[in-house]
């Protein structure tokens, strides 16, 4: 692990919770957002959203997943990730 790195491996209690992927993502998009990133290009690693592979997405408007709204990566069942847009 790198010191200061934000996307490192937290340890045991955050995986634990079930949220991990969840609070990472949020810290990805909070830099992104703050150095002036407006989205992302949706890079597909799970076969049921291979259809969201290249698209742009707004980090104010994530597309609909099962019918719930989601980013890329998100959820810890996802093996996708975004490619940020500066």
């Amino acid at each position: 692990m790198q010191r200061g790195d934000p996307f490192a491996s937290r340890g045991a209690e955050e995986r634990d919770d079930g949220r991990g992927a969840e609070k990472r993502f949020e810290v990805k998009k909070r830099y992104a957002v703050e150095a002036g990133s407006m989205g992302y290009i949706w890079r597909s690693g799970c076969p049921r959203h291979k259809s969201l592979e290249g698209r742009f997405v707004p980090w104010n408007n994530p597309p609909l997943v099962d019918g719930v709204p989601v980013h890329a990566g998100e959820r810890a069942d996802c093996t996708c990730r975004t490619e940020i847009v500066h």
